[in-house]
This record gives structure tokens, sequence and C-alpha cells, in this order.
């Protein structure tokens, strides 16, 4: 069966691919996909989500600190150092630069009669302040015990961890942090 070219209307055969006279193609115009187009369109996409998880990060406003004992997250610009320790009471405190956000660890089991029962009415103190609940957490307003050392606010969480015999104490003067640091706070 024969037909003519479209751009020349020179006669051709069903099966030829281009016009003999002009050169035009007669193959279907339509797009096809290939190996090449596929693998472009998956790079284009791979550097989309590359590139998202970096401008997210970037923007994240928290990030993760690792003191040894434990790891949590917190503002990036706060930097925890180990402030004061006492092996032999068991005590660790890290703190930030300004000393107004610490980390105070106790290990029980190391404490004698006496540490024990001066934690229990440090906590008792503690505890006797009015407290809020933040993604769960009982957060104790302790700005009147601790106004000399903390300033402005105070706000303090206490994480018991039986199976560790540990005894955790989080105190910043900004309450959502106070929430932050207790709530992803992991013990190594």
């Amino acid at each position: 069966m024969s037909n003519y070219c479209p751009n020349c209307g020179n006669k051709i055969d069903t099966t030829d691919e281009f016009c003999s006279k002009c050169g035009y193609s007669l193959v279907d115009k339509k797009r096809t996909f290939n190996t090449l187009h596929i693998i472009l369109i998956a790079l284009v996409i791979l550097i989309a989500i590359v590139g998202g998880i970096l401008a997210y990060s970037s923007f994240s406003e928290t990030k993760t600190v690792d003191i040894g004992i434990a790891t949590f997250e917190c503002s990036k610009d706060l930097n925890f150092t180990l402030a004061e320790t006492d092996d032999e009471m068991g005590y660790k405190n890290y703190a930030d630069q300004t000393g107004t956000y610490t980390i105070e660890f106790f290990d029980i089991s190391k404490m004698g009669l006496g540490g024990i029962y001066g934690a229990s009415i440090a906590n008792n103190i503690i505890k006797s302040s009015p407290s809020i609940t933040v993604d769960g957490i009982e957060i104790y307003n302790t700005t009147s015990i601790m106004m000399d050392t903390y300033g402005e606010y105070a706000y303090t969480t206490i994480i018991e961890n039986t199976e560790r015999n540990m005894e955790i104490q989080v105190t910043t003067p900004d309450l959502e942090e106070t929430a932050i640091i207790t709530k992803n706070l992991q013990l190594k």
C-alpha cells in the first residue's frame, strides 16, 4: 500500500522510516522514554530529596548532644560540658557556657545514706514547687528556690531511672528547652 510524504508529497511505502526524496522522518513522533530518560529523572528526584534533607537540617533549631553518659536534644546554640563531678558520690553536672542550663546525674548506688537522704529532701523541695505538664513531662517552676543561680526563671524536671539506679535533674531558664532536653534524654 502506498502513502505520500506529509512534507513533500512524494510517494512512499508504509514501511519506510524516511522519505527517499526529502529525508523527512516518517516514524511516529510520540516521545518514547528510554533508559537514559529514566536515569535522568531518577537523578533529579534524588538531588531534590538530598537537597530537602540538607535544607531541613540546616533550618532545624535543635541538635543532638552526646555528653558521654547520655544523649539529648537541645537548642543549637547550647554547648554542654562537664562542670562538676564527684565520682565517689556518683554525681556529674553538665552545664552550658553560662551555667544556667544544667543536667545533673546522681548514681544512687554510689551515694551513702546521707547523700540519698539529702537528695530526697532536695526532690521534695523541687516537687513542692508549682508544676506544669508539657508534652507529658511534669516540669516544676523552681524559680523561687533557684533565683540566685538561674536568674529570672528556672524550670526543673526529675527523671528517675530505677533500672540504672540513676536520678537526673534537668534545669533551664526556658520551659520549652527543659521539655525538649527531658523528652529526648537517653542514658547510654
